[in-house]
């Protein structure tokens, strides 16, 4: 983490975090500005917090991702944030098999009336380790 941390700033990506790992989406998406444009690890490019709501409930409703090993680290300069994450992703398949996944990402935030509103990220799977 950067420092000097940012209770405020962290507390969001917590909260974020909790909606994401129970799919709060309408808690995830509160997150998000309204025009956020994003590109998750798997689909194309969403624009707008809406259109990125229904992403969240149908790739929600195929394969439930958890979350776990969640690092970030984060440079903030007046009211924007810049970040870097890293992650890993297990979803169970509809047949019953289990995936994990790492990834990475990087995501920027604006502060606006006391809170923070991520409006870019770009996340990515890391290519399968070779054996």
């Amino acid at each position: 983490m950067s420092a000097p941390a940012d209770e405020t700033f962290e507390a969001m990506v917590a909260d974020y975090m909790d909606a994401f790992g129970t799919g709060d989406f309408e808690r995830v998406a509160s997150h998000y500005a309204e025009d956020v444009v994003s590109c998750p690890p798997f689909g194309g490019e969403i624009r707008g917090r809406s259109a990125l709501i229904e992403f969240y409930k149908q790739a929600f409703a195929q394969a439930a991702p958890k979350l776990s090993d969640y690092q970030f680290e984060y440079k903030i300069t007046g009211d924007d944030v810049i970040v870097r994450e890293s992650w890993t992703a297990t979803v169970e398949t509809p047949d019953g098999a289990t995936q994990v996944n790492p990834g990475r990402g990087m995501w920027a935030a604006r502060r606006g009336s006391g809170s923070w509103k991520c409006y870019w990220l770009l996340a990515r799977f890391d290519p399968p380790a070779q054996t």
